[in-house]
């Protein structure tokens, strides 16, 4: 049956649109009776092979068993030569089990061989020069591609990489000897886009001094590949040229690599050894991104054969280039010369083993993430030169203690802290410092630029003359910070036991919003003041045990700036044990209740106080800890699986595969003996969803009973009865009972 993949039409005949897509204009039989379809092209002088009828969806398998086609075609008397495959022509002709290109042909279209899901081989002749998008999507049968010169092979231009065969059939065979070890010839100067990309047969490649580039996804997922040398001559290596090729443990790079494209070694997880010869030309180079540097995987750099431990910068270099030795964890110095004048961004970042650095008074800017995660590093000292000074340039240094820096025109350093000239801002608060409490510069007009501090338990806000922006990560600066205390009003926000509070009104009356609690903080109470706590404030908290929901009349609304960060789980995650609800919740801002205590493994013991009226759908659904719940005698409802896959449900006695908890009906389980329910006498709250989606025939509601959910019978296909009491005055919408 044909595949109308529509979404792809428009584009290709765009892109396409110097190759024909209308009804096929003469049908001629090859030199095998097997019947092909052309429209003209030229101006009537060539021929295109394409599909039967108006178009490619009008016949099905059209194309069967194994198709020639020929170099020329004679009709009427005169001989056409055969230059291009039309767009689609082949497209989802399952039965097609090989093709045979000849060298007349100079380009296939898009979407050619689409979906020829039985196509095992493929010919392409030494002429064609494209290949067009997706020309062999889904071609997942093949298993050999033919070609007779490698050299026109590096030269097509390949719409993508499944314009290209071999991402399916993964072995590249020339004059019919499989490629394994791949010699490019001379000739070629460009080793083009996807060339060889899928082709896992591949287990070494030798590139020549003729080639300048290397195409975008050229080697990628060559999966076979264990080595590659890149010749002086090459110059930039493209977007994802040697991405997932896993199976790579070393590779050097020339001093003539200017640039290597995003992701170009990505997934390359078997790389050990990156080769080098020249460390300035490789300071020089223009890294795409982390993933365009091999040492990201490889994190040893070898110069002249001699690993480097202790590298010294040349004096030729003037910018070390973003991400020049990201990953580099081999590295244990760096002596930078006096010539150079910037540290890129993530020039040095992840190298685990730097444990010193010599920065000259030449350089005067230090990028982004510049030293990040060169978890050895204990001290540094910037010198004054430095008037740009990124405030990740040292972020996840998590030894990193303490920052000499002195004599700064932009910057001031107090106690290893660093901060801009006048104090209102920090700049780098290291990551190491031991120090547990922290007190902010009286003069300070912005909170942030402390992160990921493991020892600090206390920060201190004095009295200040400014008013600094707060929210819910404002002080998310450690796991351990127990406490945050200000010494006055911050604008609208207090702090009470710790905790960052925030004061509103509406119509002369007060609402309080708890807005942050330190990621440190074991127990939690919330007072009848609070009105709304903003779970983006528990969002990454790793030591709360303990919840208490004081008792008051009054809802508690949970909220959130993004309720999709709590998707997998919710916002009161582990180790959190103990829960006290003393108050109604509500949820606003796109959170349910899945949202908020759901799939807490740590969860043991809730407690819900008399003021609670509800529980709402699954509040605390997948904790598969819980064994302990008190509910009081004031609960009127219970939404859906509101303690689905708890121990605690799992425990409670069960009549008629009703599970019940003193006058409510929280979960049923079908059998063919409890097909047919009646829920007990003095049952008088009935769970949300109690009978969605099983194979429950009938069931009898006791007089006790006064009001049922919407949707308790949803898709219940095999319901045939449902006898309800005249004290249910008011009929809800349950699907499934006329």
């Amino acid at each position: 049956m044909k595949h109308y993949k529509l979404t792809f039409l428009l584009p290709l005949l765009l892109s396409m649109a110097s190759i024909e897509a209308t009804a096929h204009d003469i049908a001629v039989a090859n030199n095998y009776g097997t019947t092909i379809y052309y429209t003209w092209t030229n101006n009537r002088t060539a021929l295109s092979v394409s599909y039967c009828g108006n178009s490619y969806y009008s016949y099905s398998n059209e194309y069967t068993g194994t198709v020639v086609i020929p170099a020329s075609v004679t009709y009427n008397g005169t001989a056409y030569p055969v230059t291009s495959i039309g767009n689609y022509a082949f497209y989802d002709c399952t039965g097609l089990t090989s093709i045979n290109i000849p060298n007349s042909v100079t380009s296939i279209g898009g979407s050619a061989f689409s979906y020829c899901s039985g196509l095992t081989s493929v010919t392409i002749g030494n002429s064609v020069t494209s290949i067009g998008s997706s020309a062999f999507s889904g071609c997942s049968g093949l298993t050999k591609v033919n070609i007779s010169d490698v050299a026109a092979w590096c030269n097509i231009n390949f719409g993508n990489s499944s314009s290209n065969p071999l991402s399916y059939a993964h072995h590249v065979y020339s004059n019919g000897q499989e490629i394994k070890y791949l010699v490019i010839p001379n000739s070629v100067t460009s080793i083009s886009s996807y060339a060889f990309s899928g082709c896992s047969g591949l287990t070494s490649t030798t590139i020549p001094n003729s080639v300048t580039s290397i195409g975008y996804g050229a080697f990628s997922n060559c999966s076979g590949l264990t080595s590659v040398t890149i010749p002086n001559s090459v110059t930039s290596i493209g977007y994802g040229a040697f991405s997932n090729c896993s199976g790579l443990t070393s590779v050097t790079i020339p001093n003539s690599v200017t640039s290597i494209g995003s992701y170009t070694f990505q997934n390359c997880s078997g790389l050990t050894r990156v080769n080098i010869s020249d460390v300035a030309a490789w300071c020089n180079i223009s890294f795409g991104d982390s993933f365009s540097n091999p040492l990201s995987y490889a994190h040893h750099l070898y110069l002249n054969g001699q690993e480097i431990q202790h590298l010294v910068i040349p004096n030729s270099v003037t910018n070390i280039a973003n991400y020049a030795f990201y990953g580099c964890s081999g590295l244990t110095s760096v002596t930078i010369s006096n010539s150079v004048t910037s540290i890129g961004s993530s020039a040095f970042s992840g190298c685990s083993g730097l444990t010193s650095v010599n920065i000259p008074n030449s350089v005067t800017s230090i990028g982004s993430y510049a030293f990040s995660a060169c978890s050895a590093l204990t001290s540094i000292t910037i010198p004054s030169s430095v008037t740009n000074l990124s405030t990740s340039a040292f972020s996840g240094c998590t030894s990193l203690q303490y920052i000499n820096f002195s004599g700064s025109s932009n910057y001031t350093t107090i106690d290893g802290v660093v901060y801009d000239k006048n104090v209102t801002q920090i700049i780098i608060y290291p990551p190491g410092k031991t120090s547990t409490t922290y007190t902010y510069p009286s003069t300070i007009t912005d909170f942030s630029g402390i992160s990921n501090n493991l020892y600090l338990k206390k920060i201190y806000v004095p009295r200040l003359s400014t008013t600094p922006s707060i929210n819910y990560y404002t002080f998310n600066v450690g796991d351990n910070l127990e406490a945050v205390e200000f010494a006055d009003f911050v604008g609208d926000y207090y702090t009470k036991d710790g905790v960052v509070y925030r004061k509103s009104e509406y119509n002369g009356e007060s609402y309080n919003y708890l807005v942050f609690c330190p990621r440190g903080k074991t127990s939690l109470t919330v007072t009848p003041d609070v009105m709304y706590i903003e779970v983006d404030g528990f969002r990454s908290n790793t030591k709360l045990e303990s919840l208490t929901i004081e008792a008051s009349e009054r809802y508690l609304n949970f909220t959130c700036t993004n309720s999709s960060y709590f998707s997998s789980q919710g916002a009161f995650h582990s180790p959190l044990k103990n829960v006290y609800l003393g108050r109604r919740v509500y949820f606003s801002s796109g959170l349910y209740g899945r949202n908020v205590f759901a799939d807490n493994p740590s969860l043991e013991t809730v407690v819900v106080g008399e003021n609670m009226t509800s529980i709402p759908s699954y509040l605390f659904t997948d904790c598969s800890g819980l064994t302990n719940v008190t509910l009081p005698e004031t609960i009127t409802s219970v939404g859906s699986d509101a303690f689905t896959n708890t121990p605690w449900l799992a425990s409670l006695p069960s009549q008629d595969g009703i599970r019940y908890y003193n006058y409510i009906a929280l979960e049923y389980e079908y059998s063919e003996e409890t097909k047919n329910v009646r829920i007990k006498d003095g049952i008088s709250v009935i769970a949300g969803g109690l009978f969605e989606n099983t194979n429950v025939e009938s069931v009898v509601f006791p007089i006790s009973v006064t009001s049922l959910e919407d949707g308790l019978f949803v898709d219940c296909k095999s319901l045939k009865k449902v006898i309800l009491p005249n004290s249910i005055k008011q009929i809800p919408s349950i699907i499934g009972v006329r």
